[in-house]
């Protein structure tokens, strides 16, 4: 045995030594600042997770929600109030603002056979043949559903999401939430004005912003010409370090989502300065499992697998791995340090002491490298140079990202896709927001609606001669309600369309508004308007322009969902936020312009 170890030169010594001790040198910078959407730098919050402050969107209550909030303030008023509490309560619930609306059934001799959504009073008059023909009654009838939820809630429940706006307006004009609840029709009893005044206040910060925390108007890093998120951090060591991430797509953020863009004189006051750090440590062989015997004759384990069975000499990752775990796996050493989350560390050098007591200074090999004059800037877990594209930086970004989080299923989902025969890209809304919190099948909700825009707007008879007719001309043809057109555009200044400008499809037939429409309601009686928020509501006042780089031939996906974190304080963090996915390549809508059809003889 001796003779065959001396045969395979384990016996043969090396003119190296092995590492008994290490002393690390590095430098560790705190965040400073947080800027959104390029708008000017406010101070860094390390008590909130980035993704939060990063994805959260304003969130506009739903039914469901307005009747969980008014629930939560009725209780809070039944506790509160005392003995008067009853009338009081009574009174938001029969109020024309905060009341739920309930359905009802018209007379008789109503053109109508189906329910109607009146006010909890129930002192107006059955819907005309006009409101029988609104958009809004139409869609209603198309959700069985909500109109269950509003006949099981009318007379109980309030809409607290009405109320959270009149609390929040009164709060932010320094005036009293009582005084808002008595124009609003509420019968605020004098003795009690102080004390619901009070709630009100509290209802609000001890509540709802500590459940939701909703931003502010300008607290928002969507992107919508880019589909994505536009945020920077600045770093406060001195030089004015920017954190960059301005094509950030949503879902989970890491170090490898930011790069080092031109360095700004920060604007923060009082923020702190770098740390230098010493640490000692005595290194530790690394192991992992499968890992090759240092000695012979022993037995080894198969429990990592290479992959080599397809390597081939192309394979240059495979093979390097495969050198790494089976030649140079026992010449790794392992050195813990540990890093605040929320610092870029800067990794000076690390000393290393050897059995023979020589010491070797031991530098980022992407440093050496450029010591070299060597091209190649072979680096892990360092962040780019926006200035500086072949240069790395060595520093090492550990972001206050979050580990894991609760997300709930999509709210709302558009797809991105090309339509090369239609030549228009479109934005197929799959999922739009249900009153009832979740998300609704937006193909079928587009196909009930048809179903009953047609049964109140039926087809003129044709004339007598119309069965003599072999052809038929048609101008354009349809689509499914959720497909919203995007139009190929010229931006100002530029020889060449390089954007999608949202549109419309126009309604067939045109509905008839109220009389008391808005002109976003009567627009939404002339056109097809997306019924999320992904897309443009009003795409006449506030045009939705789309890079084309941001839909190639492949599409995109954007998402809607809640996500609920638990931050490393144990505080909980709820939002609403949107994520960026590849699309699902190219699709046909079928539209088609100057068609004939002949029709077909009857036997």
């Amino acid at each position: 045995m001796l003779a065959r170890q001396w045969q395979l030169g384990e016996f043969k010594g090396e003119d190296a030594g092995t590492p008994i001790r290490a002393k690390l040198f590095a430098e560790a910078t705190s965040l400073a600042s947080l800027a959104l959407g390029g708008k000017p730098p406010e101070p860094y919050d390390a008590k909130k997770p980035m993704e939060f402050v990063v994805e959260r969107q304003r969130f506009e209550p739903d039914l469901m929600m307005s009747l969980f909030i008014g629930q939560a303030w009725l209780r809070k008023l039944e506790q509160k109030a005392g003995a008067a509490a009853g009338a009081l309560i009574a009174s938001f619930k029969t109020s024309e603002a905060y009341g739920i609306r309930a359905p009802v059934h018209p007379s008789e001799d109503a053109d109508t056979s189906t329910v109607w959504i009146a006010p909890s009073s129930q002192t107006e008059e059955p819907p005309s043949k006009t409101q029988q023909k609104d958009l809004e009654f139409l869609t209603l009838l198309t959700h069985r559903r909500e109109l269950e939820t509003r006949l099981a809630a009318a007379g109980r429940g309030i809409d607290g999401g009405k109320l959270l706006a009149d609390i929040s307006t009164a709060l932010s004009d320094r005036t009293l939430p009582s005084a808002q609840f008595v124009a609003q029709g509420v019968a605020v009893p004098a003795s009690l004005a102080k004390k619901v005044d009070t709630l009100a206040s509290d209802f609000k910060k001890e509540w709802y912003d500590k459940l939701f925390l909703p931003p502010s108007g300008d607290e928002n890093a969507w992107v919508p010409e880019h589909l994505e998120h536009n945020f920077s951090l600045g770093v406060s060591n001195g030089d004015g370090t920017q954190l960059v991430a301005d094509q950030y797509p949503g879902g989970h953020l890491d170090w490898y989502s930011f790069d080092v863009a031109g360095r700004e004189k920060s604007t923060i006051a009082n923020a702190p300065g770098p740390t230098k750090r010493t640490k000692s440590f005595v290194p530790t062989p690394l192991r992992f499992p499968g890992m090759p015997n240092v000695r012979w004759w022993e037995f080894e384990d198969n429990r990592v697998g290479f992959g080599l069975t397809t390597a081939a000499k192309t394979d240059l990752v495979k093979l390097l791995l495969a050198e790494f775990g089976l030649i140079f796996s026992n010449d790794w050493f392992i050195l813990p340090f540990r890093a605040d989350v929320g610092t870029l560390t800067d990794t000076k050098g690390i000393v290393v002491t050897d059995n023979f007591g020589i010491n070797t200074l031991i530098e980022p090999t992407a440093k050496r490298h450029a010591d070299a004059g060597l091209t190649g800037q072979w680096g892990m877990w360092t962040l780019t140079k926006r200035d500086a594209p072949r240069a790395v930086d060595t520093r090492l970004f550990l972001a206050p990202a979050v580990a894991r989080s609760l997300e709930s299923k999509p709210i709302e989902e558009v797809v991105f896709l090309r339509d090369e025969m239609a030549n228009l890209v479109w934005a197929v809304e799959a999922i739009i927001p249900d009153p009832l919190g979740v998300g609704r099948d937006a193909q079928e909700a587009g196909k009930l609606l048809r179903e009953a825009i047609v049964q109140a707007y039926p087809e003129e008879p044709k004339g007598a001669d119309w069965e003599d007719v072999l052809l038929r001309y048609q101008l354009m043809g349809s689509v499914p309600e959720n497909w919203i057109p995007l139009v190929s555009v010229r931006l100002q200044g530029q020889s060449a369309s390089t954007a999608f400008l949202q549109g419309a499809m126009p309604r067939v037939p045109p509905l008839e508004p109220p009389d008391n429409a808005t002109d976003l309601q009567k627009l939404a009686h002339k056109v097809v308007l997306p019924c999320g928020t992904i897309l443009a509501r009003d795409p006449v006042n506030h045009p939705n322009v789309i890079h084309e780089e941001e839909l190639l031939r492949g599409g995109s996906l954007v998402r809607r969902t809640f996500q609920q974190v638990r931050w490393h304080d144990g505080g909980t963090f709820t939002w609403v936020g949107r994520k960026k996915q590849n699309g699902r390549g190219e699709g046909a809508s079928g539209l088609a312009f100057d068609q004939v059809a002949v029709r077909k003889s009857e036997k």
